[in-house]
């Protein structure tokens, strides 16, 4: 999968951490004719989020959002956001090696997804007590289109955009 040529020939829907159910079979027609999937979420019901409305989309295309909160160990001093890695050579990574995602959770994948974005070595998840690699971003194709989906909303709000690789990864992301 390559990039768009231009963010005008992306066909991209944006879904940012839902509170209520959506219409599945809709999203599942959208992104099987070729459109691009974006789904963010947070960690547990931050703000209202509700996780299973979130992973109710997701799940039919293999991608999970856990209800948990990652940290990385031996940050000093230890911080809310997680300096996470994006995958090299995926179109995403393009100039956005790294991303500042603030009290995010953890993305569950199906083996034929893509980790897009990881906590590193250090990783753990608060909630499972669970230490490691953490995948926060996946990607997977589904019928003509794509699926991408970040354990993390606030990354992309004005106050974190500008952080890391944050503002070019999104706009990878609606180019991809």
């Amino acid at each position: 999968l390559a990039l768009a040529p231009s963010l005008g020939a992306a066909d991209v829907r944006l879904v940012a951490s839902p509170r209520a159910a959506l219409d599945v079979s809709a999203y599942k027609g959208f992104v099987s004719k070729g459109g691009t999937l974006v789904v963010t979420g947070e960690w547990g019901g931050f703000g209202d989020y509700n996780p299973d409305a979130a992973n109710a989309l997701t799940r039919p295309f293999g991608l999970a959002l856990r209800p948990d909160l990652v940290r990385v160990s031996g940050q000093t001093p230890q911080r809310e956001q997680v300096a996470a890695a994006v995958s090299a050579g995926l179109p995403v990574s393009r100039n956005a090696g790294s991303l500042s995602l603030h009290t995010g959770c953890s993305v569950m994948a199906s083996p034929m997804a893509a980790a897009v974005a990881t906590s590193g070595a250090n990783g753990y998840r608060v909630q499972a007590v669970t230490t490691g690699e953490q995948t926060l971003a996946a990607a997977i194709p589904y019928g003509e289109g794509l699926v991408i989906v970040v354990g993390d909303t606030s990354a992309w709000v004005d106050s974190h955009l500008n952080e890391a690789g944050n503002r070019q990864f999104m706009l990878n992301l609606f180019g991809w």
